[in-house]
């Protein structure tokens, strides 16, 4: 049911009555955000975990990288000394 069609349903209900629903909308949206944010957290910790995933196979990758030029400029040298 649309937001409408319920204030169209409680505008013709005593005020008192009218109030009380509203209070138990006001809950019930409440709960439900609530657990929104919930799901919202645990999307957002899934996602902080995969990037560190990431970074730390990123970091392999550049200790690797500058590993193997450490052993082309060992090389190079002992190559020129020789040469």
């Amino acid at each position: 049911m649309e937001l409408h069609e319920v204030a169209e349903k409680i505008k013709i209900l005593p005020q008192k009555e009218k109030m009380a629903i509203l209070e138990l909308i006001d809950i019930k949206s409440a709960s439900d955000m609530k657990e929104l944010v919930i799901e919202l957290d645990k999307l957002n910790n899934k996602i902080d975990l995969k990037f560190e995933g990431m970074n730390s196979k990123y970091n392999v990758l550049i200790g690797m990288i500058s590993f193997l030029g450490l052993v082309i400029t060992v090389v190079s040298i002992i190559v020129g000394l020789k040469g």
